[in-house]
């Protein structure tokens, strides 16, 4: 076989095989580890007596805006709307994923509402049930997803994004490191499902978009200082 030949398919080879490592380490890129704070579903429930709204993600210990992610703890968070001038005494208790868990909700100094929260990992239910009781009484919630099933994910609206605001994203990254944080919130409004995304700089900074949760599309970016 001709030596030229062979170094001109040594080259092709060589050509291919950095293509296609250039491809993988950037299809390996993702903004999903500076994520410090995450809300992945949200959910809704009501009985005779109570309305209840809960979401599911995590958020970083210590928390703080300070530009950048660190460690998560995974939180099924409730609210219970409209008893929170009553001065009862409300818990909730379930099951879920084979463990037992009970707490008391407390009235939130940010948001005066009655939240409690249980620290679960991995937990991808779409309908679960929660006891609520009160001075000896108990009453079953069903909670159940209120994301449309053809919400994308956390990670994809994240791809999104970057695909669409490629400027704006890049200009985070300093040396291959994002400069910042994210903080990413599933919404659900008029059975629309949205993502709320906001990039926290180092200097604290904060530009809010919103994406739409079916196709990704960025519908409003500001800025807020």
């Amino acid at each position: 076989m001709n030596v030229k030949f062979i170094k001109k398919l040594a080259v092709i080879f060589l050509i291919i095989i950095s293509a296609l490592l250039l491809t993988a380490c950037k299809e390996e890129l993702t903004l999903d580890p500076y994520v410090s704070e995450l809300r992945k579903d949200v959910y809704s429930g009501s009985s005779s007596n109570y309305t209840l709204k809960a979401g599911y993600g995590f958020k970083e210990t210590p928390y703080s805006t300070d530009g950048s992610a660190n460690q998560k703890v995974w939180l099924l968070t409730f609210k219970l709307v409209d008893k929170e001038t009553d001065g009862a005494t409300y818990t909730l208790s379930c099951s879920l994923i084979g463990t037992e868990y009970n707490t008391t909700f407390k009235l939130s100094p940010v948001s005066h509402a009655l939240t409690a929260a249980i620290e679960i990992e991995n937990f991808n239910e779409k309908q679960f049930t929660v006891n609520i009781s009160v001075g000896g009484n108990s009453e079953s919630v069903t909670m159940t997803s209120t994301l449309p099933e053809q919400t994308i994910d956390s990670s994809t609206a994240l791809k999104h994004l970057w695909e669409k605001q490629p400027e704006l994203i890049n200009s985070y990254f300093i040396d291959g490191t994002f400069n910042g944080e994210i903080h990413e919130r599933v919404l659900v409004k008029d059975d629309k499902p949205y993502y709320y995304i906001g990039l926290y700089s180092k200097d604290k900074n904060l530009k809010a978009l919103l994406i739409d949760g079916l196709n990704g599309d960025v519908l409003a970016i500001r800025e807020v200082i």
